[in-house]
């Protein structure tokens, strides 16, 4: 129906614009003709027309007769005259605030030139005029938001203790259900009761909406600055770097989600775009490989190391992956290193010196004829599988 409606305007727009065309040209034909000037825009009118009626030609014609996937292209049609229309609109909007704020500059500069410094010293006292008034309308409103703050405080806890009802109780039917003179608290069973709740939403947003600024005043304050720092940038300079002088939040980082989002890479690669198995799979895929005896002993003897097992409430986190891996009813031991950071390089220290060392090594001639994928198996070791041949 807004198509239907938005299009029979149009079209009595442009038929109307052509009848008007059309009578212009008789009339000019008759020797009754307007100025050249006239005549310039009834030419571009018409090859305005023209243009629609060849860009949108379905717009012109009557909807009975067309067929369904034309009634679907005619809205289209009209879809897209609408939004060139809209988007000639807000030029010719731009266009005019730009002539306008080039007129003011203008004017601006002939009262500069008239007499500077009182031109730069009334430009100044607006200014400062205009901070005034907003520094003193946020503290009236700041004051006024805790007063209503506190006000909203006593309402509710008159509500809650059943004395915020101006209206007697025996009005309302709230008085004694038990005959013993006693008033029950019904608070919540009179519609009127919430009434209470909506009047407190109503003024914290109309407080909300006293305390931001028109747009009038900021473009005023942003106009006023952009001419002092033109014709007294000396002044403005000085006063920016009065005021910019460091704060404590200038060396302050602040962190929310990005305290938890690090350590989580280590089970969840996948939020950095790592296509690798988290810590939590490759606690899954250990156990699942295990054998039942194996197992059982694994889950017992689970030992945490590494400057990453210092995250706080890492060793838990395994606890709980490990638990989940295992069987039901299977205990689960999880113990931290006593110096998680070195642990892993004791125990190479102790395997290198126990002798074992030598024979656990990759010799010069294994790695030349077996490649840079084989290791030695040993006790402490991971089974060698050869990368298959592709």
């Amino acid at each position: 129906e807004d198509f239907e409606r938005h299009h029979k305007q149009l079209r009595k727009k442009v038929e109307d614009t052509l009848q008007r065309m059309q009578q212009q040209e008789e009339s000019k034909a008759s020797g009754e003709g307007g100025e050249s000037g006239n005549s310039e825009e009834q030419k571009q009118s018409k090859a305005d027309a023209e243009s629609e009626r060849e860009r949108f030609p379905l717009l012109f014609v009557d909807q009975s007769t067309l067929t369904d996937e034309q009634k679907k292209e005619r809205r289209k049609q009209l879809l897209l005259k609408s939004a060139e229309a809209g988007r000639a609109r807000r030029r010719r909007e731009k266009e005019q605030e730009e002539e306008a704020r080039q007129a003011r500059e203008r004017e601006e500069q002939k009262k500069y030139e008239a007499d500077p410094e009182a031109y730069v010293n009334e430009l100044h006292k607006t200014r400062q005029r205009l901070q005034e008034a907003r520094e003193k309308r946020r503290n009236a409103n700041q004051s006024l938001d805790r007063r209503r703050n506190l006000a909203d405080k006593r309402r509710v806890l008159q509500a809650v203790m059943g004395s915020g009802s101006s209206t007697p109780r025996a009005e309302r039917g709230r008085s004694g259900g038990a005959g013993n003179g006693e008033e029950e608290d019904t608070f919540g069973a009179n519609e009127e009761d919430w009434h209470l709740y909506k009047q407190m939403a109503r003024t914290r947003g109309e407080i909300g909406g006293d305390e931001s600024e028109s747009e009038q005043e900021k473009e005023e304050l942003q106009w006023l600055e952009r001419l002092l720092h033109k014709y007294d940038p000396k002044t403005m300079q000085r006063e920016q770097e009065e005021t910019n002088y460091p704060q404590a939040r200038d060396f302050q980082i602040e962190l929310f989600v990005e305290r938890v989002k690090p350590p989580e890479v280590i089970y969840q690669p996948s939020i950095i775009g790592l296509e690798h198995a988290g810590l939590s799979e490759a606690l899954e895929g250990v156990f699942r490989n295990l054998g039942h005896k194996l197992r059982d002993r694994v889950c017992r003897n689970v030992v945490v190391m590494g400057g990453n097992s210092l995250h706080p409430n890492f060793c838990d986190r395994i606890f709980y992956h490990v638990r989940s891996a295992c069987p039901a009813g299977l205990p689960v031991k999880v113990t931290h290193a006593n110096d998680p950071k070195l642990g892993a390089w004791g125990g190479a220290k102790l395997f290198a010196l126990s002798g074992k060392l030598p024979e656990s090594s990759v010799t010069r001639e294994a790695y030349e004829q077996k490649g840079r994928d084989y290791l030695e198996e040993h006790e402490f070791s991971n089974p060698y599988h050869p990368t298959p041949k592709a």
